[in-house]
């Protein structure tokens, strides 16, 4: 049986397991062990969790996640306009290969944009990759403003 609900700092080893098959799905050929890579996203995840930093949504079929959501709470500096503002970041979207396209994804954006409501929340954004962009589109994403970057890395 399929159970949605938000992670706890427990959740932490399974979390990273699953954030190292979703970077490993996209690129098997890591810089990184994964047994230097378990350790250190685990701490950060529980970190992450318990500052309330990020929130995940995750689904889990009998104790075991398979999928997850996770959102950055980025405070907005107040204006005369607007006194307290936040806006959430999307990242980190994975469900396990075997449970893709059965609505799970779906399911856990459906409570993502109702939590960002309820919070308080004035936009969500995300950068996709280009195969995630027509699951985004169905969950109500728009490709409204242009965002610039600044990659520090390349400088």
């Amino acid at each position: 049986m399929l159970t949605y609900r938000l992670a706890s700092p427990a959740d932490a080893p399974q979390l990273a397991r699953l954030r190292w098959l979703h970077e490993w799905e996209q690129d098997s050929n890591q810089p990184m062990a994964e047994a230097q890579f378990l350790p250190l996203c685990e701490a950060f995840l529980a970190k992450a969790l318990e500052e309330k930093s990020y929130f995940c949504f995750l689904a889990e079929e009998d104790g075991k996640i398979i999928s997850n959501v996770w959102v950055c709470r980025v405070p907005k500096i107040p204006s005369p306009r607007e006194a307290q503002g936040q806006i959430g970041y999307v990242t980190n979207v994975h469900t396990l290969r075997q449970y893709r396209s059965r609505g799970i994804g779906s399911a856990l954006m459906e409570r993502v944009k109702a939590f960002a409501k309820e919070n308080g929340y004035e936009l969500l954004f995300v950068w996709p990759s280009g195969r995630a962009v027509p699951f985004y589109e169905r969950q109500g994403f728009r490709a409204e403003n242009e965002m610039m970057e600044c990659p520090l890395a390349c400088e």
